[in-house]
């Protein structure tokens, strides 16, 4: 089990039951001054999702890069 399904949270588990893996969820219900996170954290095409007026947030992770070495010799 993961921790978002034993969470008795129902605001979170609501929001992430209509994602798929891809996405990572913020809360920022209790965020004090300074607290967030970076939108462009996967790149400019960063999709990033707001549940409602609440300040739970998702960003999808974006496909694995291949690394050089990969590209080059085609694995």
């Amino acid at each position: 089990m993961t921790p978002l399904e034993i969470s008795s949270d129902r605001e979170l588990k609501s929001f992430a039951e209509t994602l798929d893996g891809s996405f990572q969820l913020i809360d920022l219900r209790n965020a004090k001054t300074g607290d967030g996170f970076s939108w462009g954290r996967y790149g400019p095409g960063t999709v990033v999702r707001l549940h409602g007026e609440t300040p739970l947030f998702a960003c999808q992770k974006g496909p694995e890069k291949k690394s050089l070495l990969s590209r080059l010799f085609g694995r």
